[in-house]
Order: C-alpha cells, then sequence, then structure tokens
C-alpha cells in the first residue's frame, strides 16, 4: 500500500499526482539555461569566492595537485596573490612515492608556484599522528 504525506496529512494518490503534475509543468515553464552559460556563471562565483578570501600578508596553500587545491592555488596565482604552497607525502623504505606529492609537484612545475614538500617516513608518520592525538586529548 502506498500512502502520500503533504504537510504531515495523508493525501489521496490523485492528490499526489496532481501535486507532481503542477512541479513538472513549474519546471518545464522555467526558461531553458545554455550548458556554457552555467560553465561561465560557475567560473566567475568560484573566482569571486577565491578572490574574496585571498590575503593581503603572505599565506600557504596546502597543493594536494587534485583538481580543487590546483584550481584554488591557479585562482591565487591569478589574482596576484602572495602565497606558497605545501605538500606533505608519506614514503618509508621502498615505498613509491605518494600520488599527490607527485602530482602536486606537476602542477607547481606547470603553474610556476613556489612549492614546499615534505615527506615523512611511517615512523615519523605514527609519531605526528600520536602527537596530534594527545593535543586532541588534552583539549576537551
Amino acid at each position: 500500500m502506498e500512502m502520500f504525506i503533504e504537510n504531515g496529512k495523508l493525501i489521496s494518490r490523485e492528490g499526489w499526482e496532481s501535486k507532481i503534475d503542477s512541479l513538472r509543468k513549474e519546471v518545464e515553464s522555467l526558461p531553458k539555461i545554455d550548458q556554457e552559460e552555467i560553465k561561465k556563471e560557475l567560473k566567475v562565483k568560484i573566482v569571486e569566492a577565491i578572490r574574496k578570501r585571498i590575503p593581503k600578508d603572505h599565506f600557504g596553500v596546502f597543493l594536494s595537485g587534485g583538481v580543487d587545491s590546483s584550481t584554488i592555488a591557479m585562482i591565487c596565482a591569478n589574482e596576484g596573490g602572495d602565497f606558497t604552497c605545501y605538500n606533505v607525502g608519506f614514503q618509508d623504505g621502498e615505498m613509491q612515492e605518494a600520488p599527490d606529492s607527485i602530482e602536486s609537484k606537476n602542477v607547481a612545475e606547470k603553474l610556476n608556484l613556489t612549492l614546499v614538500s615534505k615527506k615523512y617516513n611511517l615512523e615519523e608518520a605514527r609519531e605526528i599522528v600520536t602527537e596530534v592525538v594527545n593535543i586532541c586529548l588534552s583539549r576537551r
């Protein structure tokens, strides 16, 4: 058995279908938006959001080499921000270099950004995580 609820009250199937049809007609009557126009507007909004958050003083951007951090770094550079990119990776013994470390180097090189990278071995990582946990627990 199907039940339809509107504003906390049961309504008939016909009432529900009428509501859905009304919403469908409303959506269909909206002006069609060009996909290219949506992309342009999204780009403008993202650049504006980042631009208004760029500090006047020197700052840092954590650069993983992924789409989000690379986009933020690129926009900060295009807007004249005074910043350094940072990347932290983990590598121990025969382990391969972390993919985000590799990608952050590629992005920094391509965009001519200053990148400071730090690799930690597993023992260093364990010590850092332990220290962070202890700090968090002491602030309870």
